[in-house]
């Protein structure tokens, strides 16, 4: 046997085409519509937590335009009771709304210095210093902000 003829009988290597995408085999086609499915449902939800916070975002947006701190009591009840059942929030004054406001976002600023700053404030009180009042719109802001609606 010759090996420079045996060499020559030699045919190139064919490689098969590569393989296509389409169509598709059955598990990835249920993999697509679950993850569809899924995306979607996470979707609306985001978009309904969206729409229920447009209180909170113009409150915000209010609180960034206010010039005068007399304003914040009524900014705090008004968000308050566009989150909560008016029968809930409404009646709570004092200790109780200082209470609420901490609780209810996860604070300790309105039972400790800014209760009664908001109370000067609500009730024609005092005028604040500034200190005074850049510490009740923080504590304000961070409500706004922080604060977890009822399930």
């Amino acid at each position: 046997m010759n090996d420079a003829t045996s060499l020559e009988r030699l045919h190139p290597i064919v490689t098969p085409e590569p393989v296509g995408w389409l169509p598709l085999a059955p598990g990835w086609i249920v993999l697509l519509v679950v993850a569809a499915i899924v995306s979607l449902a996470l979707a609306w939800r985001a978009w309904l937590a969206w729409r229920d916070d447009r209180y909170r975002r113009q409150a915000l947006r209010e609180l960034r335009a206010m010039q005068d701190t007399r304003a914040l009591p009524a900014l705090l009840r008004r968000a308050a009771l566009s989150a909560w059942p008016r029968e809930q929030v409404a009646a709570l004054e004092g200790e109780a709304w200082h209470r609420f406001l901490d609780q209810s976002a996860g604070l300790e600023r309105f039972q400790g210095d800014c209760g009664p700053l908001l109370d000067r404030v609500a009730y024609g009180g005092t005028p604040l210093t500034d200190t005074e009042g850049d510490t009740l719109r923080a504590a304000t802001r961070d409500w706004l902000r922080d604060h977890r609606r009822p399930a």
